[in-house]
């Protein structure tokens, strides 16, 4: 799903939060293909926004998904990510817990 960018950069944010939490209750009900599409929800609302821990930690998660669902190339790439985006924002928990995923 595909969202708009209006609103300001902190009412994008409270959105994609939102989501993002709504991805990790599905993530958990093991309804993988919806916290896939959550994630990417969330991912596209942070598009453009300054790079955030929460960018770090949508990446990473969506990383997990795409592993579970078979996709490792993706999963690959979306760890990788969410270590540069932890390492940018000197978001320690977030450097080790991407590293544990690689």
């Amino acid at each position: 799903m595909m969202v708009a960018h209006a609103g300001s950069p902190d009412d994008r944010f409270a959105a994609a939060l939102a989501v993002a939490r709504g991805g990790r209750a599905a993530e958990r009900r093991r309804e993988l293909a919806t916290a896939r599409d959550r994630y990417a929800e969330s991912l596209e609302l942070l598009g453009g926004l300054d790079e955030t821990p929460l960018l770090a930690n949508v990446l990473r998660w969506m990383g997990s998904v795409c592993r579970d669902l078979g996709d490792i190339d993706a999963a690959d790439r979306s760890y990788r990510e969410s270590l540069a985006v932890a390492q940018a924002t000197n978001a320690w928990s977030g450097q080790a817990s991407a590293l544990n995923c690689q």
